[in-house]
């Protein structure tokens, strides 16, 4: 009994999600989080009082260890399914906010970029991470890039259903269409640059619906960083917080930066100011001049 209430909370909430308009790994992120919560008291969610849910977020921060992705994602998940799904009108979403964290940034320089991506030897991987760190795109905004992006308007590439569901534009270097283009002619998939599947077989390729996994994109960036022996921890965003901060050093505008990065918030890209090496250096600069004794 209580499996088929299970399987109807998700089925329902899922799709109070999906009419909110929230993205599919939104989605399946916040739909796993609430089927913990069911799991960890073994009942529908419905059943359970402020007081334990109160408890089961202490229990997660406590004696499970989560880290602060992981709680806000729970404290997120649960608010939206008890506010909107259930109608209550709890005191917790008031207050709760999971601990406070404030990840160090790591930035490589375009030495390093190029050196990491000249180690990945398969022509697909190497042209998806070029694009990825060319233009400062999210992991899972690269996997989804159509060849019809490439053709909207000359000179950038099309960014749809960025964070927030956001369209954007973002220029391309002129050097990485032709590797673009001479990648799709070796599966023409109408919907796809970078299909994925096992084993790679055109028919396939030409065919699929599925891009490439952002799993695969992880674990090549983090060989080629091995391999190019940089010494960093680097993941696909690092390209991203790169892009953004050797942008910056070469003098681009700050708002202009955010529409290309998809930041509805400016303070979000205003982050990176001081991590530019030029800042850095004029910070310096001035600080030889502050003298005072």
């Amino acid at each position: 009994m209580w499996a088929m209430s299970k399987i109807d909370s998700i089925d329902n909430y899922r799709r109070n999600l999906i009419v909110a308009g929230k993205a599919e790994r939104t989605v399946k992120s916040y739909c796993r989080s609430v089927r913990q919560l069911m799991e960890h008291y073994h009942c529908d969610p419905v059943e359970l009082s402020e007081k334990q849910v109160r408890d089961y977020l202490v229990h997660c921060r406590d004696v499970k260890r989560w880290n602060h992705w992981t709680l806000k994602i729970a404290l997120t998940s649960l608010k939206f399914y008890y506010t909107y799904g259930e109608g209550t009108s709890w005191g917790i979403w008031d207050f709760a906010k999971p601990p406070r964290y404030k990840p160090e940034i790591t930035v490589l320089t375009m030495r390093e970029v190029r050196a990491i991506i000249g180690q990945i030897q398969l022509t697909h991987l190497r042209v998806a991470v070029s694009l990825m760190a060319s233009c400062g795109l999210r992991v899972s905004e690269v996997v989804g890039v159509s060849p019809r992006d490439l053709s909207q308007r000359e000179g950038y590439l099309l960014v749809r259903g960025g964070k927030g569901q956001k369209d954007r534009y973002v220029p391309i270097p002129e050097v990485l269409l032709p590797h673009l283009r001479e990648l799709w002619k070796t599966h023409r998939n109408a919907g796809l640059i970078f299909p994925g599947g096992r084993g790679r077989q055109p028919d396939r390729l030409r065919t699929t619906t599925i891009p490439m996994t952002i799993a695969t994109i992880q674990r090549i960036v983090k060989l080629g960083a091995k391999e190019a022996r940089v010494h960093k921890t680097v993941t696909p965003h690092t390209f991203r917080h790169s892009y953004a901060t050797n942008m910056l050093d070469e003098g681009i505008n700050v708002r202009l930066l955010a529409d290309y990065l998809g930041h509805g918030d400016l303070q979000a890209t205003l982050r990176y100011l001081h991590l530019t090496p030029g800042a850095q250096k004029k910070g310096y600069s001035i600080a030889q001049r502050m003298v005072f004794i």
